[in-house]
């Protein structure tokens, strides 16, 4: 199942909730700006930031940060984390991103249906640690005509 949780109530009508831990195996879609969540750990299942995080993230093994919004602290993919941007393809702007060893960066390909190509776009506006694995998944066979 998946679950949407505006972060623009954080601060407002939530108050004295900075820190935020993903458990579970379910997908939560982060909407919304917030400026008052800190941090975010990602400890099991999807979490997909949607909106504007302002805090950093942590994604540990076996869970995975998508979406196609855009994190202004952070983020950090732990050995066997997962990041992959956009739900299919997408985008995301991020700060600044720490791929460990063994981590994944998952990226999806597909055509336009005109001769083009659509792929997972992400933007690191400060430092990338790129270390970890690579996977690339073709969405149609005929990507490459």
């Amino acid at each position: 199942s998946t679950d949407r949780f505006d972060m623009g109530l954080v601060g407002g009508q939530y108050l004295g909730f900075e820190n935020f831990e993903k458990t579970g195996s379910g997908i939560w879609n982060f909407d919304g700006y917030s400026t008052a969540i800190d941090h975010l750990d990602i400890r099991e299942g999807i979490a997909r930031i949607d909106g504007v995080l302002n805090g950093d993230v942590k994604v540990f093994a076996d869970a995975i940060l998508g979406g196609y919004g855009s994190v202004a602290g952070n983020v950090l993919i732990e050995q066997g984390g997962i990041y992959a941007p956009g739900a299919s393809i997408g985008s995301m702007t991020l700060n600044s991103l720490t791929l460990s060893p063994d981590a994944v960066f998952q990226v999806e390909v597909d055509s336009d249906g005109n001769g083009g190509q659509l792929i997972d776009l992400t933007t690191v506006l400060g430092e990338a640690v790129l270390g970890g694995i690579l996977e690339l998944s073709f969405l149609n066979t005929d990507v490459f005509y």
